[in-house]
């Protein structure tokens, strides 16, 4: 769960002992990581460190949330936890033991009805985007997983196997919707790559990430408030709305625990509520 988390603490105290870490410290350490953020595509600079440029829908450049600096914190504070109950030697008292995390507002969870999902698709007019999110929509990876994909070694006749968040491997079997749109797009590609989604301009690299094409896409297709990532929760939620089981779900996604998952199944609740009084008021009728 912290594996990450301690990489990025181990870069910023690596200079120091555990004696040494104090509040002043990690007060600095959030400081430098809510820094200002740029949108990649218009280039304006976001004071509040914002995660999306709201002009052009696109994620801002090293955007870090309040949530990932929490669990920064909380490894560095169990690190320190741990060293004083099992190596009092290196470390007597935990000074960051009592440090107030970051406040967290609620998950936010935006998906794609069928309909808009099929308006973003016709909207993608360049292959390599509309690839990128068909991906997206029939996976659930991530912006990074999708536009990372390689031919070998990640792509079979069982599935999709790819190292995700954490160095987690996750197994996701393909769909007949998906292997098609792979089978097309690898015969109209006219360059050889190992990857999926190619640099146009290095096929020897991966694709980065089309901001300009992804806001002009969802601008024609008269969708707002929606990130490349939004997919993802859109592949969850249609997951469950189909029959699929949460335990499934949790596995596709790469998910440690089933609570990370479970926050769909309430959308799937909430959406089948609404369902039942659409219902109850057409029998009064």
């Amino acid at each position: 769960m912290y594996a990450n988390s301690l990489k990025i603490m181990d870069r910023r105290f690596r200079a120091h002992t555990l004696n040494e870490i104090v509040p002043d410290m990690v007060d600095a350490h959030i400081e430098e990581r809510l820094a200002p953020k740029k949108c990649p595509s218009c280039k304006k600079v976001y004071e509040d460190g914002r995660a999306q440029c709201p002009k052009c829908k696109v994620d801002t450049v090293n955007a870090v949330t309040n949530a990932t600096v929490n669990r920064e914190i909380a490894s560095i504070k169990r690190l320190c936890s741990w060293a004083t109950e099992q190596r009092p030697k290196l470390l007597e008292t935990n000074l960051i033991e009592h440090y107030d995390l970051l406040p967290e507002p609620k998950a936010r969870i935006r998906w794609l009805t069928e309909e808009e999902m099929e308006r973003l698709l016709s909207e993608c007019h360049l292959p390599y985007l509309k690839m990128g999110v068909t991906i997206a929509l029939e996976t659930g990876l991530r912006e990074h997983g999708c536009f990372t994909l390689k031919w070998r070694g990640e792509i079979d006749d069982t599935g999709i196997h790819k190292e995700v968040k954490a160095g987690k491997l996750v197994h996701v079997p393909i769909t007949k919707t998906l292997r098609a749109a792979l089978d097309d797009y690898k015969k109209s590609s006219r360059v050889l790559s190992q990857y999926v989604i190619s640099h146009p301009k290095n096929p020897s690299l991966p694709c980065p990430f089309p901001a300009k094409p992804w806001a002009s896409a969802l601008r024609r297709a008269k969708i707002e408030d929606f990130r490349f990532h939004d997919l993802r929760h859109t592949f969850a939620t249609h997951f469950l709305l189909r029959g699929g089981k949460i335990e499934n779900l949790q596995h596709i996604l790469g998910h440690s625990d089933i609570k990370q998952t479970m926050k769909y199944a309430h959308i799937v609740d909430e959406y089948k509520k609404r369902d039942m009084e659409k219902f109850e008021e057409g029998r009064k009728k």
